[in-house]
């Protein structure tokens, strides 16, 4: 496939689909020539962020979604990615903030709840957790993740809260 040399989004549109392929040096250098062209794209710095922590650099993928947001303060995608970044570091509290924020700018992203929710079980929160899961099922009924989410976080709360906590099973939406 041929892409325009100056054209920033094909760049950044051609870099999520190596990266879903899991090609993501290639996926990177995509993002790079996006950056290049328009150095204030906000996706483009989340997608790259997306890419630098599925290789593990956590503190570059963090610098690209600090970026992301410093040009485009309501940038969800950013904010919800982050999170899930600060999340696997257990920085619960801070993920929670950008899923909060996330949620603040788009109230129907069944994602920001769900991974909201599974951070709050994390913490042994179930009933809150509970909420955030019920509310991203009616934000999408067919939101198979966060049914999953929700009836474990059920199967906890039915048992004392004794899978709630640290080694909860629940899952984050990406």
């Amino acid at each position: 496939m041929r892409i325009k040399p100056d054209d920033a989004l094909a760049h950044n549109n051609w870099g999520v689909v190596l990266a879903e392929q899991g090609r993501l040096a290639e996926a990177i250098e995509h993002f790079q020539v996006a950056l290049r062209i328009k150095p204030d794209d906000a996706l483009a710095h989340t997608n790259w962020g997306a890419a630098l922590a599925q290789q593990g650099k956590l503190a570059e993928a963090s610098d690209h979604y600090r970026q992301a947001l410093q040009i485009e303060p309501d940038a969800v995608l950013a904010h919800n990615n982050w999170g899930l970044l600060l999340d696997d570091q257990g920085k619960l509290a801070e993920a929670i903030e950008h899923y909060r924020q996330a949620l603040q700018i788009k109230p129907d992203s069944a994602e920001a709840h769900t991974n909201w929710g599974t951070a709050l079980a994390q913490q042994g929160k179930l009933a809150e957790a509970i909420e955030h899961f019920r509310q991203a099922l009616r934000i999408n009924p067919d939101f198979a993740q966060a049914r999953s989410n929700l009836l474990n976080a059920l199967q906890g709360a039915d048992m004392g809260k004794e899978e709630a906590g640290p080694n909860w099973k629940g899952k984050k939406s990406e």
